[in-house]
């Protein structure tokens, strides 16, 4: 993994629920291996197909990119609701190429392209930093 690049923050991130949203957001690109990416989060309104509460992502994997757009008006729940909320954008931000990869299925030498996704979700996988917190608390409890 690359050197870690500051989060940019975009609209208003004074309120309490917005630092959350903040500290949360750090805290998943550090477990979830993002912390070389390109993030960019935004606090301002979403606008949801279903009616869901407001947060929504686009990712770039080709240039490590992302942006989630968080809409605090939105969002209700604790706090470790909050990190439930985040998990998944960021999962979204993870798996954004597979999906890319399983349109190319619908289309391309299925074969080829199955195996170039499965060699990718493994190694993306293989390389979370949470398995090292995990290897580190196991290790700490004698396990």
């Amino acid at each position: 993994m690359g050197k870690p690049i500051e989060l940019t923050i975009n609209g208003d991130a004074s309120s309490n629920l917005a630092k959350q949203v903040i500290e949360s957001v750090k805290l998943h690109q550090k477990l979830l291996g993002l912390e070389d990416w390109y993030g960019h989060l935004t606090f301002g309104k979403v606008e949801k197909e279903d009616g869901g509460e407001g947060m929504e992502t686009e990712a770039w994997p080709q240039y490590k990119k992302f942006e989630i757009t968080a809409d605090i008006d939105t969002l209700i729940g604790s706090s470790e609701y909050l990190h439930h909320y985040v998990r998944h954008e960021c999962l979204h931000i993870l798996l954004w190429s597979y999906f890319g990869m399983t349109a190319d299925l619908c289309y391309k030498n299925a074969q080829k392209a199955l195996r170039k996704l499965e060699e990718t979700a493994v190694y993306d996988l293989e390389h979370m930093p949470l398995f090292d917190v995990l290897y580190e608390t196991l290790e700490k409890k004698g396990v």
